[in-house]
């Protein structure tokens, strides 16, 4: 009962914190407006992570008055979570160079090694059954590892509840381990941050009454979150009577640490900045293949804790630490091979939505006909130089079949996903206006924006009994018309920076080496 009065005070904690934040953030600069490539509606606060700042310090003056022979370590831990917050909060405002904010990691990173003495000294026994101890490396590897759990976090807060419903999940199992074992000084701690990242989803996560985020973790709280993780986790899996295994807490990171490695790896495997944004994160596939935000945060999030639980089952069973790092690794390959060739995943995502029977997500989309549609690859350009400094679209072009009427013309279809779905499209119509002029070159030509069904207008639910057959019978006339080619493309500044193609066309040009093509493997 007293765990239960601990969450919800925090959590209650958390959405004052939150609420009077939401009151400032205009007057202090710390929203994010709509325009750009932003397509929602209004202007969304970056201020989650006050509500789990208040969390956390409700935490700690707790762990002061329970534990006051460790209150030297609780203040550090305390000006460690501040300082890495206003440098999230700052970075918020004024988009901070990603050196100086690396720099600020470091320090507080050093500050929880040699200050608070939180030092990954012992691995376990992950060399055959031999303890790996790290001796002389110890402390660079735990600054490592802690920059890099902060970092994950951070990557991994890329659409509404999914960093928040990750964080929460691994809160939660975190003090499952601690009640099991007998207790720790951090289980007030965990309980404090599970009520905290509960008053934030509040506000984060999307459902019927709200179909948009009304706040933003932004930097402050994912860097907060993440240093906090880093701090715990290593702290219990080296403590004379360890928690934890250092390789279980690996599982309990899994999905933000395969997905933020895998990310890193692909942008240097293509000769890219491993800080350099791109469309190449889990969520990303999941959107792609036509997965609404919600439905995106509940398959991953069901996979992290999928995952998670699959290691505390294996470290249950006794099984020796080097084989979970090896089944860990094993996974971590296989992830990664997917993600290097998101034209053979995104393909079975798409057959997977099917099959679950989910609403696709809101799309608003461009109709080209005629010839235009000749040369996917100077539509795609054109396509870019009019989008916002930074936009996603799928391109795909038909041939009409030689048994019709316009046998032999194409027509090319562009879906932009929108980030709002409650469809605002006045974003696309703008579009549609820069392309006919654009395009205005070929005669006949025809551009016209698509009209986006909605269920409730849809006829076909009086006779259909579930989405799922809706979505089942729900195909055009593959005989009328071929799929000749295939494109997604990420836009920065009118470019083409990151995308992925599939030509069925054999008269085809061969494909630029800037975009990889979905054949190669």
């Amino acid at each position: 009962m007293l765990d239960l009065l601990i969450i919800a005070a925090a959590a209650l904690l958390s959405v004052a914190a939150i609420r009077l934040a939401m009151a400032f953030s205009e007057a202090c600069g710390l929203v994010d407006h709509p325009g750009d490539h932003k397509l929602h509606k209004r202007s969304t606060p970056f201020v989650g992570g006050f509500g789990i700042l208040g969390a956390f310090a409700l935490g700690v003056i707790i762990l002061d008055h329970t534990h006051p022979e460790l209150r030297p370590q609780w203040l550090l831990m305390a000006l460690a979570g501040f300082t890495l917050f206003m440098t999230g909060l700052i970075d918020d405002l004024i988009r901070l160079n990603f050196r100086i904010r690396l720099l600020i990691q470091l320090g507080v990173a050093l500050v929880m090694t040699l200050g608070a003495g939180i030092i990954l000294h012992d691995l376990g026994p992950l060399l055959f059954g031999i303890p790996l101890v790290l001796g002389l490396m110890a402390i660079p590897f735990t600054v490592f590892a802690t920059v890099g759990g902060i970092n994950a976090l951070n990557m991994m807060d890329g659409i509404d509840g999914l960093a928040g419903a990750l964080s929460f999940i691994t809160m939660a199992l975190i003090a499952v381990l601690i009640a099991l074992d007998g207790g720790s000084p951090y289980y007030v701690l965990v309980l404090c941050l599970m009520g905290g990242l509960a008053g934030f989803l509040y506000f984060n996560l999307r459902h019927n009454g709200q179909p948009q985020a009304l706040v933003f973790m932004g930097d402050n709280g994912s860097m907060l979150l993440g240093l906090l993780f880093a701090w715990i986790l290593v702290d219990l899996s080296q403590a004379p009577e360890a928690v934890i295994q250092p390789v279980a807490a690996v599982w309990l990171f899994a999905i933000p640490l395969l997905d933020t490695l895998s990310v890193i790896l692909r942008r240097l495997w293509l000769g890219k900045s491993p800080f350099t944004p791109d469309r190449s994160h889990l969520h990303h596939l999941l959107q792609r293949a036509g997965f609404r935000v919600d439905h995106a945060v509940v398959v991953i999030t069901l996979l992290h804790l999928t995952l998670a639980c699959t290691g505390l089952m294996l470290l249950g069973m006794g099984m020796p630490d080097w084989i979970m790092l090896m089944i860990f690794l094993v996974l971590f390959a296989g992830y990664f091979y997917l993600t290097v060739r998101p034209w053979r995943v995104i393909p079975a995502l798409r057959r997977l939505h099917t099959r679950m029977a989910l609403i696709p997500a809101t799309t608003s989309g461009i109709y080209i006909g005629n010839e235009a549609a000749r040369d996917p690859r100077a539509l795609m350009r054109a396509l870019a130089e009019e989008l916002d400094p930074s936009e996603t679209f799928c391109l795909r072009v038909y041939e009409h079949a030689p048994d019709t009427p316009d046998a032999g013309t194409r027509f090319a279809l562009v879906d932009i996903p929108l980030e709002d779905e409650e469809a605002n499209s006045d974003a696309v119509t703008r579009y549609t206006r820069a392309l006919k002029i654009k395009l205005s070159i070929h005669q006949g030509l025809t551009v016209r924006a698509l009209t986006v069904r909605k269920h409730d207008n849809d006829p076909r639910k009086e006779r259909l009994a579930s989405h799922a057959r809706q979505r089942r019978l729900d195909r055009r006339n593959h005989k009328a018309c071929t799929l000749v080619f295939e494109a997604h493309a990420f836009v920065q500044r009118g470019l083409i920076v990151d995308g992925q193609e599939r030509d069925m066309d054999w008269l085809a040009q061969p494909p630029r080496k800037s975009v990889k093509t979905e054949g190669e493997s």
